[in-house]
């Protein structure tokens, strides 16, 4: 049974954890927001599939 409740104590303290990574006081600080994407794909690298994406325009089509 204890174990039980260690498994659950650490899955919440995960879970709490990256709920706040998420959060930054920075987001508020200006105007200027940054925004970081990413892609991976099984058949291409990332870099590459970046790269594609940004010259094709798909980051600014999204975010407006």
């Amino acid at each position: 049974m204890a174990f039980v409740h260690r498994r659950l104590m650490a899955a919440v303290l995960v879970g709490v954890a990256l709920a706040a990574t998420g959060c930054d006081v920075r987001a508020t600080a200006g105007d200027t927001q940054v925004v970081t994407v990413g892609y991976q794909s099984k058949t291409i690298n990332t870099a590459t599939a970046g790269t594609l994406l940004r010259a094709r325009g798909y980051f600014e089509q999204r975010l407006a």
